[in-house]
């Protein structure tokens, strides 16, 4: 693959072929799962943080789904919004994940 911009859309393109138009995001709060425990040197049922990817093309079929798993300690999500004449039209999010 060739260098990305650091959005994983792009990764997501490059190896499907197909162009992203949107990326449905879902967080939710989850326990470690024990299969994966290990791998994230996290205890079992820990607190963690979900997130669910679902990737559509310009047709709106989605194409990719993927799930991530963040032990607590190691995610922050950080949204700000801004308004402009009564309505909410940019939002800029932060997303850091430590490994």
């Amino acid at each position: 693959m060739r260098k990305s911009s650091g959005l994983i859309c792009e990764m997501v393109e490059q190896r499907s072929g197909r162009a992203v138009r949107e990326v449905r995001q879902e967080i939710r709060a989850t326990g470690v799962p024990a299969r994966i425990a290990k791998s994230l040197v996290a205890e079992t049922d820990g607190h963690a943080l979900e997130i669910t990817r679902h990737y559509v093309d310009n047709e709106g079929i989605v194409f990719e789904v993927t799930v991530s798993v963040f032990p607590a300690d190691r995610f922050t999500y950080a949204l700000q919004l801004r308004r402009h004449c009564n309505f909410v039209v940019t939002t800029e999010a932060l997303v850091s994940a430590y490994g």
